[in-house]
């Protein structure tokens, strides 16, 4: 492979690795609302609705 196509490999993986990670962060964004909306908003457990979400989507994403 040349250098000029290594390069456009290398480019396009990390473009993908951000596609992945940005859809990673809304899954977990649109769960961790669900989990808060499911508590009526009560305050003081966004970081624990959070942390929850990020498990249920790893979990959803692994499968």
């Amino acid at each position: 492979m040349s250098e000029a196509n290594s390069k456009k490999a290398t480019s396009a993986n990390k473009l993908n690795e951000q596609d992945i990670n940005f859809n990673r962060h809304e899954k977990i964004n649109v769960e961790a609302y669900e989990l808060a909306n499911a508590r009526d908003f009560t305050n003081g457990n966004e970081i624990e609705d959070w942390l929850e979400a990020e498990k249920i989507v790893d979990t959803q994403l692994l499968k």
